[in-house]
């Protein structure tokens, strides 16, 4: 089952970065990775061709791989059969074991595989409620599932799921535009939405947007940009009620049962991001660029999962959508409410960014096994070894497991975080040893009103007791950090300084290589210890009220 079990999840950070991420949150984590590499698996069919490549035999095959998948849950996972070439598959095995643990209702199971078979001929959806019965069946239909793993089956919690499913999959409908465009040539935009007047005026705004890849919107004429802007203002709107709708309703859902909702975080992001910045243009490229999205999503994902709270934040700001007449219709004014997770303490979790549904880019079967069968990390063998971990940093095993090591946005990059990480080694070193010191045997001469064996009070008598000197403190610290800060700056953009190497040498270690290593090795080793031991110390000593000797005994 371990083996199993590392296959889907592999297999989700390989084809669904965003879902992946939300995974390493879950108290469930074996049965939920098991639906979603089952979902990324078939959402992946209808992209393993081109709509405009398809033929009758090429479809028929697409076909016969939904009704595999369907067979292998009708006769593995709710029938008896153990040892046919169904169960060779680990989604199924891991499925089949998920399922004797919390018993999935099998009509979400089929509707989420008879979606995505109807989606495959389906070129641009006729109406808004036909995109919106596609959403709950194959979105929503996940998240009951996931409800499911985490001991919730009720009402109230489903129609929580079923209006943040459809939220979802509008929003993912919106993203994978540009996508469509490109690849299929069609729109993921109603007919009903667009409004175009025939056929043929459809195919010149298609032809129009293909026309400059850069900038698709540029050959547009002023008919054809408010038809567009209309179009996509209104799935804003439809999406944006129905996640406003399923913030409303989540006090009914159980506390723990909360984390099912977090693929909610990256799509409300989105929507603050298009509605702000890109101004409505689902074609400008910082939308879906990781370095532009993986900072923010990761501190909103963090606050999420400690608080189990939707609400609303100045990030996502509210508007309403202009009424958008249709010829012969009734005038729709949808009202945009954005809410989304905050998060209350940072650095938890780090986003490797993406997308999955039956909407979004799916990568072929074999890149994925290429990539499968990638060299694995020391630290932990079930996962591929990050990219930029290649062993040659001191202490690096390849222990990434969050992706903190993609992180590029603002500043920070894979050399910002390692001058960081020593930084706060060397720190850390210096802390655990002088509590210990000033524990044992007394304050520094001048500093003999802080008194307390307990660090932290002490800290807060001389605060009380000379509180200059903490100001005079700050300042130097301060100017230290800009020091610092210039260093980074500049050696990350020469290339010619290492991470935290400040030219401090008095021993003249650099001279001999392997000693140098080693040193190196030993400074990250004993650094790590320390910032565990250093924050133990501080922890124990808030709680206790004793000091770090005093709480060994």
């Amino acid at each position: 089952m371990r083996q199993d079990h590392a296959y889907c999840v592999n297999l989700v950070r390989e084809r669904d970065k965003e879902g992946y991420l939300c995974g390493l949150l879950t108290t469930s984590p074996r049965a939920y990775f098991a639906l979603k590499a089952l979902n990324a698996e078939i959402a992946a069919i209808k992209d393993s061709h081109r709509s405009q490549q398809r033929s009758e035999g090429t479809l028929l095959a697409l076909q016969m791989r939904f009704q595999w998948w369907m067979d292998a849950i009708d006769q593995v996972i709710y029938g008896d059969a153990d040892h046919n070439s169904y169960s060779h598959s680990p989604i199924i095995r891991s499925l089949k074991h998920a399922h004797h643990e919390y018993g999935f209702t099998r009509r979400f199971l089929e509707r989420l595989i008879e979606s995505r078979r109807a989606d495959l001929d389906v070129v641009q959806y006729s109406t808004m409620d036909d995109l919106i019965q596609y959403t709950e069946d194959s979105v929503s239909a996940m998240l009951y599932l996931s409800l499911e793993t985490l001991g919730v089956r009720d009402d109230a919690a489903d129609e929580v799921a079923y209006h943040a499913g459809v939220g979802i999959g509008l929003v993912t409908a919106i993203r994978s535009i540009p996508y469509n465009l490109r690849v299929h040539e069609n729109l993921s935009v109603p007919s009903d939405v667009l409004r175009t007047e025939s056929s043929r005026q459809r195919d010149d705004l298609i032809l129009s947007l293909l026309a400059e890849e850069d900038s698709p919107i540029a050959p547009l004429t002023e008919q054809q940009k408010q038809l567009w802007q209309d179009a996509v203002q209104e799935m804003v709107a439809v999406a944006s009620w129905h996640l406003s709708k399923a913030q409303q309703l989540q006090i009914q859902v159980p506390r723990n049962a909360r984390v099912a909702f977090l693929p909610v975080v990256p799509s409300m992001l989105y929507l603050s991001q298009l509605q702000g910045p890109a101004n409505y243009n689902v074609f400008d490229p910082t939308l879906n660029d990781p370095s532009q999205r993986r900072l923010k999503l990761l501190l909103l994902l963090s606050r999420t999962w400690l608080t189990g709270r939707a609400i609303v934040i100045d990030t996502l700001r509210k508007a309403t959508v202009k009424p958008i007449e249709a010829a012969g219709q009734q005038s729709r004014n949808y009202c945009l409410y954005y809410f989304a997770f905050t998060m209350k303490y940072a650095a938890l979790v780090a986003l490797l960014a993406g997308s999955a549904s039956a909407f979004a880019p799916a990568q072929q079967s074999s890149r994925a096994a290429t990539s499968l069968q990638a060299e694995k990390s020391k630290a932990l063998p079930f996962l591929n070894r990050p990219k930029l971990l290649d062993g040659s940093m001191a202490g690096d095993n390849g222990f990434d497991p969050l992706g903190l090591s993609e992180v590029n946005a603002v500043g920070i990059d894979l050399y910002w975080l390692r001058e960081a990480e020593i930084k706060h080694c060397r720190l850390a070193m210096m802390a655990a040893a002088g509590f210990i010191w000033v524990e044992a045997f007394g304050p520094a001469p001048g500093c003999e009103m802080a008194s307390d064996k307990n660090q932290i009070t002490a800290f807060w008598q001389f605060w009380d007791a000379q509180p200059q000197y903490i100001a005079f403190s700050l300042i130097f610290i301060g100017l230290l950090e800009m020091i610092g800060g210039i260093a980074t700056t500049s050696g990350r953009e020469s290339g010619q300084r290492a991470p935290g190497d400040f030219g401090l040498d008095p021993l003249k270690i650099k001279g001999d290589k392997a000693k140098f290593e080693k040193y190196q090795l030993q400074e990250i080793k004993n650094g790590r210890l320390a910032m565990w031991a250093a924050a133990g110390q501080i922890l124990q000593g808030c709680t206790t009220g004793e000091g770090a000797i005093g709480n060994l005994f």
